[in-house]
């Protein structure tokens, strides 16, 4: 007891199989479990946390409905990048835990079936889809007229370039509807 003491251990728990209980770590990889994905990889159970990782460039998706029903449940804690973030190869994604030790297993049950009966997944890493054709459609008298140069088709070429767009081309329009 001197030496837990002096390592600032003031408290002990027991660990009783059976009691309803479960481990973090048991617990950080049933709740991996509830988001599968083929284009991300989950490292750990470290300290009872589970971090996912991008294994590819894509757009990171998350059922904030979901997500917020099952972070209401106990000491059961999921954090994760906004839903719709652009994503890199490497980047984490989100991490899962619970916060004490153990928890109520019935906590991992009850996120488990939260999971089970959703309309979505609680979260995926979409992959893009890169050589899609790409149209830009430049709008405005002032440009359709040439009064003034248009400084809008480079920016679009430049956002789309990094996902290798196939740009058909680039037309420009009046500001009548019909046109």
């Amino acid at each position: 007891i001197p030496h837990l003491l002096a390592l600032g251990k003031k408290h002990l728990f027991i660990w009783e199989e059976n009691a309803g209980e479960i481990h973090e770590e048991d617990a950080a990889l049933r709740l991996a479990a509830l988001a599968p994905m083929e284009n991300a990889d989950y490292t750990g159970p470290s300290e009872g946390k589970m971090t996912l990782t991008a294994r590819e460039d894509g757009l990171f998706r998350v059922n904030r409905p979901l997500l917020d029903e099952i972070n209401r449940i106990g000491e059961i804690t999921i954090v994760t990048l906004p839903d719709h973030y652009p994503v890199t190869k490497g980047m984490k994604l989100a991490g899962e835990r619970i916060i004490p030790l153990v928890c109520r297993e019935s906590e991992i049950i009850e996120a488990e079936r939260l999971v089970r009966e959703a309309d979505r997944p609680l979260m995926e890493l979409l992959p893009y889809r890169y050589d899609l054709p790409v149209g830009i459609i430049v709008t405005g008298s002032e440009v359709y007229s040439g009064r003034i140069r248009d400084k809008f088709e480079p920016v679009v070429r430049e956002k789309v370039a990094p996902f290798r767009a196939n740009v058909l081309g680039c037309i420009f329009c009046d500001d009548y509807l019909d046109m």
